[in-house]
């Protein structure tokens, strides 16, 4: 993977992050797995940029295109999550739901400002604001964030307005 990925990417990302990106994938599929996210391995049998839900592996760039089919053997590396949804959302739902498993207290609508970690780097809680007990502030943040959704595919600058308009509520 390392030597398509720098092959296609040339020098935008450097070579430790690329590194360590390709040696800790395998394990943060592990991870989002042991978390609730569900993979599969059906190969999509035609060039996609993203496959419908009906195939969640594929070939995400031009692995099978010169050259960098003669710097690495082509493989699928493109995963996509088992969701009916946008997969983005099911990562967040799978994420969310494994939090709330492991006794993680969720306060929404709240925005965390800062990690907090232990010595051993495990996550031992975050420092959040949250909107007062205003259901006018409330109901202002909701409007704006369901508008964001709305664009957040065809429109993302206006989406990244509406979030931030909303995130000012807070």
């Amino acid at each position: 993977m390392f030597a398509y990925l720098r092959e296609e990417i040339g020098d935008v990302v450097k070579e430790k992050t690329l590194k360590r990106f390709c040696d800790e994938s395998p394990g943060m599929i592990k991870w989002l797995e042991k978390h609730g996210a569900r993979f599969k391995g059906a190969l999509s049998p035609y060039k996609t940029s993203y496959p419908n839900t009906q195939h969640y592996l594929y070939f995400s760039g031009s692995e099978k295109a010169y050259p960098y089919s003669s710097v690495a053997k082509p493989a699928p590396r493109g995963h996509r999550m088992v969701y009916d949804g946008f997969p983005g959302a099911g990562i967040a739902k799978a994420l969310l739901d494994g939090a709330r498993r492991l006794g993680v207290q969720i306060v929404p609508p709240s925005k965390v400002e800062k990690i907090l970690l232990a010595k051993d780097g495990s996550v031992r809680g975050v420092e959040y604001l949250t909107l007062a007990n205003s259901a006018s502030k409330l109901a202002k943040h909701e409007k704006l964030t369901r508008r964001a959704l709305n664009y957040q595919i065809t429109l993302p600058p206006i989406a990244g307005w509406l979030h931030n308009r909303a995130s000012k509520n807070i």
